[in-house]
C-alpha cells in the first residue's frame, strides 16, 4: 500500500451512519460530555496560550496534553497535504483544534535564526501536528492578531510524529508553538525537539525614513543596528550622494546633484553574512529632500498596447498638487503625484503633450511646476513570460532556462539573486550553475530582462523561483561503540534533504522510531549472546531527486553483571555478622556499610562484618555490595540490612526505705528482654514475680531483720541467648514510741521537770490540757510551768508527741499527770511504840476498840520548829497515822521554801525530833522507822540527837 492510501485510510476514511446507531451515537455523545467536563478540572496549566511552557534548545520533555481542552480562539491552520510545510492534514474533523497546548521559545542572540521543532510521541497513542506563531504577547494568539509562521501535521516517513522547519526568525525574538493531537490519539505524553539549523539570518536596520531640506542638512548623520550574526555590513544609496564611512554602521551621507533634484534617495544598509534561505538582510532608509522644487518625473513614452500611464512624480512636504495637460487627456486623480493620466483623442495625434505638476511646499514656501513630456509611439512594447515556478534536484549542478513567452524586445538579459553562473546571460536560452550558497539556500530567483524596441524601450521583467532538492545527505551517526548490556542503545543521526528514514540491524532486535532521527534500538537475546550488531541508515530522496543514501554503525555488546545477596535479617550485639553474594560477569566486588563497624575481608563474596559502637547504639547497619562489571559496563549496586538485637539490660531501681507493716513497690526498667522473674533473700513473697512492675509482700522475718534483698533477672530477646540481673536493698523503718514518764504531784507556785522519752522518732513535741507553759515544748525534758487554771484545777494532763521517721508517717502519744497540791504535804513513817504489828503495819484503833475506821491507828501532832536556837514553835499540826504507819501533814504554802525541825508528839510519848532541819518545797517522806531506836518513841528530848531521819 502507497503512503497516500495510507494516509486517506487513516485520515479521510468516514463512517457510514443509519437511523439504527442513533441511541449509541447519543450515549456515546453523553459519555464524551462527562469526561471532558472531569478532564477539564485536570487540563495542564499551558492548557492557556498565556501559561505556555518555556522551552529551549534540544530535546524538552515530558510534557502531556491529557484533559487539555481548545481555547476559544485558538488559530485555525490551513489543510493540505499532510507532510507539507505550512498546513495540516486535509480530512481533519472539527473542531480542527481540539487539545491544544502551547510552548514558547526565544531566539538566541547569536542564534541562526532557522530551526526545526520535532514532536514524538509513542506510536500509536499520539499523532501530534504544531504550528508556529509570531504575535505581540499571548493575548494575540486567540484575538486574530498573530502570525503564523509555519505548520506541520507528518513529517516524512512518520505519520505520527510532526517536523516543522521556519527560517529567518529574528533574534532575541519570542515564539509561540502550538502543538494538538488528530482524531483518536489526540493525548498523551511526548516530546518537543528544538533543532538549530545552518541556516542564518541577520536582520539589518537602517533606521526609520527621514525628511530635509538641502539647504539645511548637506550632509545627514545615519545610525543603523544589526540583529543576529553578520559578518560585515555596508551602506549603499540609490543616488549619487557619499558616505564618510560605508562599512561604519554610524557614517554620514551628503546627497548629491541628482539626489537633489530627484528629491529623494535611498539609503540601504545590507548585510554580506549570512547567506542560505534567509539571504543577505537589507533594509532601506528613505531620505526626502526639500529642494525648492518638484519633480513631475522623466518623459515618458507611451505605446499603442498602453491604455493610459502611471505618474511617478515627487514632491515632499507640498501642500497640494494639481496636475494639468496640454492635450486633451484626463487624470484620475489630479492631486496625487502618482495619478493615472488617459491620453485624449488628439493627444494620440500629436507627437507629445506636456504634462505640468504645480505644487505649494510647505516648509520651502514657494510654489514650483515642472513638466515631462508624454510623447506617443506605434509600437507595442516587449513581452516576457517565464512560466510557472520549478523544482530541480541538485545533483545535475545545472538548470537550461528559457522564456515561455517572448517578444518586442532588442536585447535580453538573465539575472539571479543566487550566487550562480549563467552560461550565456544575454541569450534567449541559457544554462545556470548552481553554487555552494544555492544549494545551502535551497532556493534561487531567476529574472528575464527584455529591453523594448524603440520608441518603447522600457524593460520588462519576469521572475520565476526556482527551488533546488538537494539528495539525501547523511552528515553522522552516533551511537555506535560498546555497550554494556543493560545500557539503552540510542542512534541518533544527522541527515538532510531526504523524503524519509529507515533504520535497520543486523541482528534480530528493534527499534523504538524506526523513522526517526533518533532511535533507541532494544537488542534481542540473539544480539546478547552474539556480542555485535550492525544499525544502518537508509534516507530516501526527496522528488525530483532519486538516489537513496545510507550509513551504518558497529555496536559491542558487552553482558552486564549477573548477582544476588544474602544478608541477615537479624543479629545478636557482639556477633560477627556473616554476609553472602553470588556474582558472574565482573570484575572485582566490594562490601561497605554506612556503619562504623569492619570486614575481615570487603572484597571477598562471603566476609564477616563485625558491628561497630555505633551499629549496636542504632540498633542496625546498612550494607552496600558493589560490582564493577566488564568494560564498558559500570559498576552495579545491592543493598541490604542486619538488625542489630542489643542484649538485655535490667535495673532494679534505686535502694528503698519502707515503713514497718507496708507492702513494698518495685519498678524495674526493663530493655531487650523475653523473660523477667523476681526474687528475695526474705521470707516474703510477690504478688507477680514476672513483670517489671509489681508489689513485695515482706515477711515477718523481714521485719525482724530489718532489710531484705529484692533480686530481679531478665533473658534476652532472640537471636540473644544472654541474661541480666540487679537487686535492691528494702530497709524497715519502725514506727516511733513516746513515753511521758511517771505523774508527779507538786504544790502551787512550783514547776514540774518532765522525764519524757522516745524512740524512732523524728520530732516530739509537749502539748498541755491545761493553760501553762513550756520553757521548749520539743525538749524530752522541757520544764511546764502550770498555769491559773491548771492550779485551780489541782491537775493537768501533759502529752508527749512523737513522730514517725520517713517513709513512716504516723505519730505516738503518751501522757502523765501532773497533781497540783494548794498546800505542802509532808508525809511522816511512824512506828507507834505498842501499836507496831509486824511486818511495817500499826495497828488500827478499831482492833484497840477505840475507832470503827480500821485504817486509822491514832491521832499524832507534829510541830514545827526554827532551825535557830531557841527552836520556837511555828505552828502545830493534828493528823492521824494510818495503819500503814503514814501521816500526811498539810502545809500552808507559807511554809514552803523555809526549813524546820519537825517533832512528833504522841499522846503516850516522848516527843521526838527530826535529826536535821528540814525544807518544806515539796511532797517528801520523813521516815523516822531509819533506825532501829525510832522504833518505838523515846522519852525525852535528848534522843533527837541520836534520830536520823531521811526526807
Amino acid at each position: 500500500m502507497s503512503r497516500a492510501k495510507v494516509i486517506a485510510l487513516r485520515r479521510r476514511r468516514e463512517p457510514e451512519f443509519n437511523g439504527d446507531h442513533l441511541f449509541t451515537l447519543l450515549l456515546v455523545l453523553v459519555l464524551l460530555l462527562l469526561a471532558c467536563a472531569r478532564a477539564s478540572a485536570q487540563a495542564p496549566a499551558n492548557d492557556n496560550a498565556c501559561n505556555a511552557t518555556v522551552i529551549n534548545l534540544g530535546v524538552n520533555s515530558p510534557f502531556n496534553n491529557t484533559n487539555a481542552t481548545s481555547q476559544l480562539g485558538d488559530p485555525a491552520i490551513p489543510a493540505g497535504t499532510c507532510t507539507a510545510q505550512g498546513n495540516w492534514c486535509s480530512g481533519e474533523p472539527a473542531p480542527q483544534a481540539s487539545h491544544t497546548v502551547w510552548f514558547k521559545f526565544t531566539v538566541p542572540p547569536t542564534g541562526t535564526g532557522s530551526y526545526a521543532f520535532r514532536v514524538n510521541g509513542t506510536a500509536g497513542t499520539f499523532d501530534s501536528q504544531v504550528a508556529l506563531f509570531s504575535a505581540a504577547n499571548c493575548a494575540d494568539l486567540t484575538n486574530g492578531n498573530a502570525i503564523r509562521l509555519g505548520a506541520n501535521d507528518d513529517s516524512t516517513g512518520s505519520l505520527f510524529n510532526s517536523y516543522m522547519t521556519v527560517f529567518c526568525l529574528t533574534p532575541t525574538v519570542t515564539y509561540y508553538i502550538m502543538v494538538d493531537g488528530y482524531a483518536t490519539t489526540t493525548s498523551a505524553s511526548f516530546y518537543v525537539h528544538v533543532i538549530e539549523l545552518s541556516d542564518r539570518n541577520a536582520v539589518a536596520n537602517a533606521g526609520a525614513d527621514q525628511t530635509i531640506c538641502y539647504s539645511l542638512f548637506p550632509t545627514f548623520p545615519v545610525n543603523g543596528t544589526v540583529q543576529g550574526v553578520a559578518g560585515s555590513t555596508a551602506w549603499s544609496s540609490t543616488g549619487d550622494g557619499t558616505f564618510a564611512n560605508a562599512a561604519s554602521l554610524s557614517t554620514s551621507y551628503t546627497p548629491g546633484l541628482n539626489d537633489k533634484s530627484s528629491g529623494s534617495v535611498q539609503l540601504i544598509l545590507s548585510t554580506n553574512d549570512p547567506v542560505g534561505v534567509c539571504g543577505a538582510s537589507r533594509d532601506t532608509l528613505v531620505l526626502s529632500i526639500i529642494p525648492d522644487s518638484i519633480y513631475a518625473g522623466a518623459d515618458k513614452t507611451i505605446c499603442s498596447a498602453e491604455q493610459s500611464i502611471a505618474m511617478t512624480a515627487q514632491a515632499f512636504l507640498f501642500t497640494s498638487y494639481l496636475w494639468t495637460t496640454s492635450g486633451d487627456g484626463t487624470f484620475d486623480d489630479p492631486a496625487s503625484l502618482t495619478a493615472i493620466y488617459t491620453p485624449g483623442t488628439n493627444d494620440r495625434l500629436q507627437s507629445f503633450v506636456n504634462l505640468v505638476l504645480r505644487g505649494v511646499s510647505t516648509q520651502c514656501f514657494n510654489t514650483v511646476y515642472d513638466t515631462l513630456k508624454l510623447f506617443n509611439s506605434a509600437s507595442p512594447g516587449a513581452l516576457v513570460n517565464l512560466g510557472n515556478d520549478t523544482i530541480v534536484c541538485s545533483s545535475g549542478g545545472t538548470i537550461s532556462l528559457s522564456a515561455l513567452q517572448l517578444s518586442g524586445y532588442s536585447s535580453v538579459n538573465w539575472t539571479g539573486n543566487g550566487t550562480g553562473t549563467f552560461s550565456n546571460p544575454n541569450s534567449v536560452t541559457t544554462n545556470y550553475t548552481f553554487s555552494i550558497d544555492d544549494l545551502n539556500a535551497g532556493v534561487v530567483s531567476i529574472s528575464l530582462s527584455a529591453q523594448g524596441v524603440s520608441p518603447c524601450q522600457g524593460i520588462k521583467v519576469d521572475t520565476k523561483q526556482v527551488f533546488i532538492q538537494q539528495p539525501p545527505v547523511i552528515h553522522s551517526i552516533t551511537g555506535g561503540g560498546s555497550y554494556c548490556s543493560n545500557t539503552t542503545i540510542t542512534v541518533t543521526a544527522d541527515v538532510e534533504f531526504y523524503n524519509d528514514l529507515h533504520w535497520s540491524t543486523s541482528g534480530s532486535g528493534s527499534f523504538t522510531s524506526p523513522n526517526d532521527l533518533v532511535s533507541d534500538y532494544n537488542p534481542s537475546a540473539a544480539d546478547l549472546s552474539n556480542g555485535f550488531v550492525t544499525l544502518t541508515l537508509i534516507a530516501d530522496a526527496t522528488s525530483p531527486c532519486n538516489v537513496n543514501t545510507s550509513n551504518a554503525v558497529n555496536v559491542i555488546i558487552t553482558p552486564a553483571p549477573v548477582f544476588s545477596i544474602n544478608v541477615p535479617s537479624t543479629s545478636c550485639a557482639g556477633n560477627k555478622i556473616t554476609l553472602n553474594a553470588s556474582v558472574a560477569n565482573f570484575q572485582t566486588v566490594n562490601w561497605s556499610s554506612a556503619g562504623d563497624g569492619s570486614f575481615d575481608n570487603p572484597s571477598s563474596t562471603k566476609p564477616a562484618y563485625t558491628p561497630g559502637p555505633l551499629d549496636i547504639a542504632s540498633g542496625s547497619v546498612a550494607f552496600t555490595f558493589t560490582v564493577l562489571g566488564n568494560s564498558p559496563c559500570n559498576a552495579f549496586f545491592a543493598n541490604g540490612s542486619t538488625i542489630i538485637s542489643p542484649n538485655p539490660s535490667v535495673n532494679a531501681g534505686a535502694n528503698q526505705q519502707v515503713c514497718t507493716g507496708n507492702t513494698v513497690s518495685v519498678n524495674a526498667s526493663v530493655a531487650n528482654s523475653s523473660f523477667i522473674l523476681w526474687d528475695t533473700d526474705g521470707d516474703g513473697f510477690f504478688f507477680n514475680p514476672n513483670t517489671a512492675s509489681t508489689i513485695y509482700i515482706p515477711g515477718p522475718g523481714d521485719y525482724i531483720t530489718g532489710s531484705v534483698n529484692l533480686f530481679v533477672a531478665v533473658d534476652g530477646v532472640s537471636p540473644c541467648n544472654s541474661s541480666a540481673n540487679d537487686a535492691v536493698l528494702i530497709t524497715f523503718i519502725e514506727h516511733a514510741i513516746a513515753d511521758a514518764g511517771p505523774d508527779d504531784d507538786i504544790v502551787a507556785g512550783q514547776t514540774v521537770t518532765l522525764d519524757g522519752f522516745a524512740e524512732n522518732a523524728s520530732a516530739n513535741f509537749w502539748t498541755t490540757s491545761g493553760n501553762g507553759t513550756f520553757n521548749n515544748n520539743s525538749l524530752l525534758n522541757a520544764v511546764y510551768t502550770p498555769g491559773s487554771s491548771d492550779i485551780v484545777n489541782g491537775a493537768v494532763t501533759l502529752t508527749l508527741h512523737s513522730t514517725d521517721v520517713a517513709p513512716c508517717n504516723l505519730s505516738d502519744t503518751d501522757q502523765m499527770v501532773v497533781n497540783i497540791f494548794p498546800d505542802g504535804l509532808l508525809a511522816v513513817k511512824i512506828y507507834i511504840e505498842g501499836m507496831y504489828t509486824y511486818p511495817g503495819n500499826v495497828a488500827s484503833l478499831f482492833l484497840n476498840n477505840m475507832s470503827a475506821d480500821s485504817l486509822r491507828a491514832d491521832s499524832v501532832t507534829f510541830s514545827f520548829h526554827d532551825t535557830i536556837p531557841p527552836y520556837a514553835s511555828n505552828g502545830n499540826f493534828n493528823t492521824v497515822v494510818g495503819t500503814n504507819g503514814i501521816a500526811i501533814i498539810s502545809v500552808p504554802a507559807a511554809y514552803a521554801g523555809h526549813s524546820y525541825y519537825i517533832a512528833v508528839n504522841h499522846r503516850n510519848s516522848i516527843e521526838t525530833w527530826t535529826k536535821n532541819p528540814v525544807n518544806i518545797s515539796s511532797f517528801g517522806l520523813i521516815d523516822f522507822t531509819a533506825s532501829p531506836v525510832m522504833r518505838a518513841l523515846g522519852h525525852d528530848k535528848t534522843v533527837k540527837a541520836d534520830t536520823s531521819s531521811r526526807y
